[in-house]
């Protein structure tokens, strides 16, 4: 009869990874199978950020233990199965001396067999409870319980590996539609005056001249070193943290305005506002904020306000400047170029690569005064292992 159990349990298994659902319909139907297997309320897929302490609850079955729960790491089981490096199973926590552990003790689960899982620098936990001791885990629930684990962890590195590849394909034609349109236009404009002051050497205009093709070389300079800023962005395996906005803005601010001493610029909002992202984000503000002063009057005013809810964190950045131009709003809407929109340099791009690599969004409004950009991040991990640029689609 076991025996018969065990296979039935991996043909059902077989059959779910093979069924090419939705990779998040996926994840819920490997632990629900899981659950059943191992009799137990509830199975749950979890991403936790060791260095901040922070544990939540990314897929789940049921509302045993809901999506989106965040705990704090040292009241959760998973903390010993990350210091074990492997399973920890318990079947009955009083019985088996866990009654003054603060999992317990906060959550009162009496069963639960947890996996450690890692996809590149994301650390997580497959996770199964129950609020209601049982018999001892068999040597068969324990491989399967395990084994249910290593798939998703195979399932989520695919994901990971399937989306690693289609950046690489953006990251291509960016490169190509971008740096060959601008590169082209300003290396014209270069041969032309070159031609243009070889064959007039005492014309009185040199030096003026003299300055454009500097100015177009620079030009060209700060693409080039901008474009190898966009790759480094796009291959470096960054990890996802608890990061405190309007600390990374602070510091940006004090940088920036002191390179622009004329500029005011003011930051409004709350001390404290955290998301889980990555540390290329501060490039993305700083170039947003850089933006606004370098195009609003030398005298005016730049406003940034943080502005956090249930379900995002918004950052406004609100300059006095004439406004962005079409082509540069819709590489922000878009996130890409198209072969009818060139932006003027790869700035705004890098900027709309890491908030879409962050699953948020930027939007662009015109004010009374000039232009408000808004930078819009979600504030719960689902995010950080999900959606179509993520390893989990979970919208």
């Amino acid at each position: 009869m076991t025996m018969q159990i065990r296979e039935e349990s991996m043909l059902r298994l077989y059959e779910t990874v093979q069924a090419n659902d939705e990779p998040a319909t996926l994840v819920e139907n490997v632990l629900e199978l899981g659950a059943t297997h191992l009799g137990v309320d509830n199975g749950h897929l979890t991403w936790i950020d060791t260095e901040h302490g922070h544990w939540e609850a990314l897929v789940s079955t049921n509302e045993t233990v809901p999506p989106g729960l965040t705990l704090p790491l040292e009241t959760t089981y998973c903390r010993r199965a990350l210091d074990r490096g492997g399973p920890v199973v318990i079947h009955n926590a009083r019985a088996e001396g866990w009654e003054c552990d603060p999992a317990y003790r906060t959550h009162g689960f009496a069963c639960y067999f947890g996996t450690p899982i890692r996809i590149g620098e994301l650390t997580g936990t497959v996770c199964f409870v129950a609020e209601d001791d049982r018999s001892e885990f068999s040597q068969v629930e324990r491989v399967f319980g395990e084994l249910t684990a290593r798939v998703l962890e195979q399932e989520l590195r695919q994901q990971q590996a399937e989306r690693q590849l289609a950046q690489r394909r953006r990251l291509t034609g960016v490169l190509s539609r971008v740096l060959r349109h601008n590169l082209r236009n300003d290396m014209t404009v270069v041969q032309g005056y070159t031609d243009l002051v070889q064959s007039q050497l005492d014309d009185e205009d040199l030096a003026s001249r003299l300055t454009v093709v500097d100015d177009r070389i620079e030009e060209l300079i700060q693409l080039g070193e901008k474009a190898q800023e966009l790759e480094t962005i796009v291959e470096t395996d960054d990890t996802h943290q608890q990061r405190n906005v309007p600390a990374i803005l602070d510091a940006i601010i004090e940088s920036v305005a002191h390179g622009s001493p004329a500029t005011t610029i003011v930051r409004e909002g709350p001390d404290e506002a955290t998301v889980p992202a990555m540390a290329n984000i501060q490039r993305a503000f700083r170039e947003l904020i850089e933006n606004a002063v370098n195009h609003g009057p030398n005298d005016g005013t730049v406003t940034v306000t943080v502005e956090p809810s249930t379900s995002e964190l918004a950052v406004y950045i609100d300059d006095e400047g004439p406004g962005l131009p079409d082509q540069e709003r819709t590489i922000l809407d878009r996130g890409v170029e198209t072969p009818l929109s060139h932006g003027s340099g790869l700035g705004l791009q890098i900027v709309a690569w890491i908030v879409d690599n962050h699953e948020g969004s930027v939007t662009v409004e015109d004010t009374a005064d000039g232009t408000r950009v808004g930078v819009h991040l979600p504030t719960s991990a689902t995010s950080v292992w999900g959606s179509a640029q993520s390893f989990l689609p979970l919208r």
